[in-house]
């Protein structure tokens, strides 16, 4: 999975998330501090005691469970990148969840409708295409030239055939499926 010509995307950082859930984080995990600070097995005076400490016990134990989620989740999403490459006819993305690697392969011969997209701010596009049944996104907003640039380097890789038929296409949408080869009959 290594190797190939790497192409360059905006750093598409998901720490708005991350501080979202970070706040999230510092609250319960001040909850669970003044709980877990409470518990005291040393002052019993009777049996309402033990049980309110054994309730207060297995609650903070409980609220661990939250509290080390949402320090996960703001760890993963505060670190989170994806790069892209072209590897062996394949365009490649790697998405990074802090040490987690989610690694995505689309076949350059089975690419359709790559375009830019507009994006929210001026002079921004993002890159688009058709693939299987679904439509995919590379990379985040980006000035528009980064964009034209990025799609260059993919059309650059993509199989001849497939870009002599898409510039013969009227239809600038899609650019066609490669031909498949004639069918054997069936006995």
């Amino acid at each position: 999975a290594s190797g190939g010509t790497p192409l360059e995307l905006p750093r598409r950082r998901m720490w708005h998330a991350g501080l979202f859930i970070g706040a999230f984080f510092a609250v319960f995990a001040a909850i669970w501090w003044v709980q877990a600070s409470r518990l005291n097995f040393s002052a019993d005076r009777g049996m309402s005691d033990l049980l309110f400490n054994l309730f207060n016990l297995f609650w903070v134990m409980g609220w661990t469970v939250g509290v080390v989620i949402l320090g996960l989740l703001t760890f993963l999403f505060l670190f989170y990148d994806e790069e892209a490459r072209i590897s062996a006819g394949c365009l490649v993305t790697v998405s990074k969840l802090g040490p987690v690697k989610i690694f995505s392969e689309y076949l350059l011969r089975d690419i359709r409708n790559l375009r830019l997209v507009n994006a929210r701010k001026e002079g921004e596009a993002t890159v688009r295409f058709d693939y299987a049944a679904g439509d995919r996104g590379l990379g985040d907003a980006m000035p528009r030239e980064d964009a034209e640039r990025l799609i260059a380097s993919i059309r650059a890789a993509m199989p001849r055939t497939m870009l002599d038929a898409g510039a013969e296409a009227a239809d600038e949408d899609a650019l066609p499926a490669p031909p498949r080869g004639a069918e054997k009959p069936t006995p």
